[in-house]
């Protein structure tokens, strides 16, 4: 029954771009490191703490801007922080070589995208599922974010350099590259969605305005 919420679905498509996106920056930056030689520089030589202050923070971040910026709308922020991602992505394929710029980057976007999971696993699946069903709404969406891990893993790796190749930064550019389309397809998702809850609340209104007085 929660599948035939048309926002359920909307959520669990967009989470499983955030799965997508999150597992690229989480697994690829260690191993674009080690295999470029560039592993002891300080973000890569402390990833797990990077990992988790990025998703400490962009958590709280999220919800921060949710409650108080947008009267508690999880869209918004969420859309706002995928055009975070979108234009990192497209930012760290043109710094590739530069892997202090590049940490930085790909910092920004694991908050981005933590934050966003936290907006609509968390908050999202309370808002829709409600006290009865927030555990099913919770488990739908986060096997959608596993499926879009699993379906990285048959795809990045065809595409990254091997070999004697992946020893060159330069030729990493495909990895930012195949993270591009999941974030537009997850931005054009919420541009959908939002337009969707636009239309609907004309409608109420207008069912809810009284007759013209007959004159």
């Amino acid at each position: 029954m929660m599948l035939s919420q048309p926002a359920i679905l909307v959520i669990a498509g967009i989470e499983l771009c955030s799965g997508f996106v999150r597992s690229s920056l989480m697994d690829w930056y260690v191993r674009f490191s080690d295999q470029t030689g560039t592993a002891t520089n300080y973000i890569a030589a402390n990833w797990g703490m990077a990992q988790c202050i990025a998703g400490i923070t962009g958590g709280v971040l999220a919800g921060v801007i949710s409650d108080r910026l947008f009267g508690s709308r999880r869209g918004p922020v969420a859309g706002m922080l995928y055009g975070v991602l979108l234009v990192g992505a497209l930012v760290m394929g043109a710094v590739i070589t530069n892997t202090y710029v590049l940490g930085a980057v790909v910092i920004a976007m694991m908050l981005s995208v933590i934050g966003v999971h936290g907006m609509l696993s968390g908050a999202a699946s309370m808002d829709f599922g409600g006290k009865r069903n927030v555990g099913i709404v919770v488990g739908i969406i986060d096997g959608f974010v596993y499926l879009g891990q699993g379906a990285q893993y048959l795809t990045v790796s065809r595409i990254v350099p091997e070999g004697d190749a992946a020893t060159h930064m330069a030729n990493w550019w495909t990895w930012p590259l195949a993270m591009v389309p999941f974030r537009a397809a997850r931005i054009a998702a919420e541009l959908a969605h939002l337009a969707g809850q636009a239309a609907a609340q004309r409608r109420r209104r207008a069912l809810s305005a009284p007759d013209d007085p007959q004159l």
